[in-house]
């Protein structure tokens, strides 16, 4: 569990009510990767995010919930993330779920792993192989472009649910 104390941390009272947040990373493509995330609030790193899911406690007030690759991409030092503004209330519980935007990228790209690896057992003839070659090459050049321009909205968040600490669902 992370706790969150904020910039006034001074200011901060043992019986304070804190506010729950559950951040779930939801998989897209077939072939599912565990990689950390950074969680951030407010752009500044929080944690890292190794499962599927963290909790992370907040005292009331509004702040900025964000994700971002744990690697970054060469020299783009923001790398690739995303954020989301969350206005949190005193003892409230809520579910925040992230997912790639790429899912049919995503898709594509397990396909073309499957086939490259295919590809040390099995040799295409020779107009087919340079077809594959030139087409998997062009569709990986695509998609760092692709990535490269959305990097700083990569991810899809959204709220699923909000409740108070002791209610039911």
């Amino acid at each position: 569990m992370l706790r969150y104390i904020g910039a006034s941390s001074l200011f901060f009272q043992k019986n304070q009510l804190m506010s729950l947040i559950t951040l779930r990373h939801r998989q897209s493509g077939m072939i599912p990767m565990p990689i950390p995330f950074w969680v951030l609030i407010g752009g500044q790193p929080l944690g890292i995010m190794r499962g599927k899911e963290v909790k992370i406690e907040l005292p009331k007030g509004v702040y900025s919930l964000g994700v971002r690759f744990c690697v970054p991409l060469g020299k783009w030092q923001p790398g690739v993330q995303s954020e989301k503004k969350v206005v949190v209330a005193d003892d409230e519980q809520i579910e925040i779920e992230f997912c790639s935007r790429e899912r049919l990228w995503n898709l594509l790209f397990d396909i073309d792993l499957v086939l490259w690896l295919l590809s040390f057992f099995i040799t295409l003839p020779s107009p087919w192989n340079t077809a594959y070659e030139v087409v998997s090459n062009g569709f990986f050049v695509l998609w760092g472009i692709r990535v490269w321009l959305i990097r700083n909205r990569f991810f899809r968040i959204s709220e699923v649910a909000r409740c108070a600490i002791g209610e039911q669902r």
